[in-house]
């Protein structure tokens, strides 16, 4: 039977003892090596052994935990999202996201579910510092309207987790229960003492009452609306980044003025209405929907 060898096909010496049918075959040499072009023959060489190269040398067991080291990947949940180079903003898409993953929290329970409101706020922080959207008057309106909508929504979603934290406190008033709860002490001068883990010897566990628990809960929770905490995004500095976006908007006279005074009126201008702004007025009910918050 032919075989491809390093110069095409070639027979095997006696092939009558495996096939006893071989022999009555003719076997055309010039044919079987017509068979393969000559450009094949020339290109195709010896294929090289395989030869074993691989270490038997235990893997040092600090590979599995060690993280992969690249420098190029960035999380995604502790990332602000972007913006196209070119062509329309994603400011609406961004936004759209952003109410869905809010509007899909059911629960509620605190700290747990921090997490889902931040990129909430992040992608607000984005909108807000968007640099296509004042370019045109459509983008312009939807910029505006789209962000007081996501900050009301924000704004609820905290109301929820307030309501929570009561109503956990009021279960563990009846049943007479402790709240564990760990601590740790986050000086810059003892960060590096921190381990990360369950065991780590900065941590200290408390069993809290329903009353220490919850002062303790609300406190940390206001950081996230109010500030003084380690989010760069609390709600409020939100709304007052929007606040202080909207008055530039409004005495900068390059902002389409002629096409929205035909739109609106002379007198509808936000810049002759001052704190009454409409789009201002949107954002005080956010203001107003805050300060109704129990922090007590």
């Amino acid at each position: 039977m032919p075989t491809l060898g390093d110069s095409g096909l070639n027979s095997h010496g006696d092939l009558t003892a495996d096939f006893p049918g071989y022999q009555s075959v003719p076997i055309n040499d010039a044919l079987s090596g017509s068979l393969i072009p000559p450009s094949y023959i020339e290109s195709f060489g010896p294929v090289p052994a395989y030869e074993s190269v691989h270490s038997m040398d235990p893997i040092d067991p600090l590979l599995w935990d060690s993280p992969p080291n690249d420098s190029g990947f960035n999380s995604q949940a502790n990332s602000a999202p972007g913006q196209p180079e070119s062509g329309p903003c994603s400011c609406l898409s961004l936004n759209y996201l952003a109410l869905s993953d809010l509007q899909s929290i059911t629960n509620f329970a605190f700290p747990a579910v921090i997490p889902r409101i931040r990129p909430a706020l992040t992608t607000a922080s984005t909108m807000i510092n968007c640099t296509k959207c004042p370019t045109e008057t459509f983008s312009a309106i939807q910029n505006i309207q789209a962000l007081s909508a996501l900050l009301s929504a924000i704004t609820e979603r905290f109301h929820k987790v307030l309501c929570g934290i009561d109503a956990e406190a009021a279960r563990l008033e009846q049943t007479k229960e402790k709240k564990p709860f760990r601590v740790g002490d986050n000086s810059t001068e003892n960060r590096h003492l921190h381990t990360g883990t369950l065991d780590c010897p900065m941590g200290y566990d408390l069993n809290l009452d329903a009353q220490d628990w919850k002062r303790l809960a609300k406190q940390m929770l206001k950081t996230e609306v109010v500030g003084g905490g380690h989010n760069p995004t609390p709600l409020l500095g939100v709304v007052g980044e929007l606040e202080k976006r909207q008055r530039r908007w409004h005495q900068d006279t390059s902002m389409h003025t002629e096409e929205r005074t035909k739109m609106f009126g002379a007198d509808n201008m936000c810049r002759n209405k001052g704190d009454q702004a409409m789009c201002l007025r949107m954002l005080s009910q956010i203001r107003i929907m805050v300060e109704r918050m129990d922090w007590d």
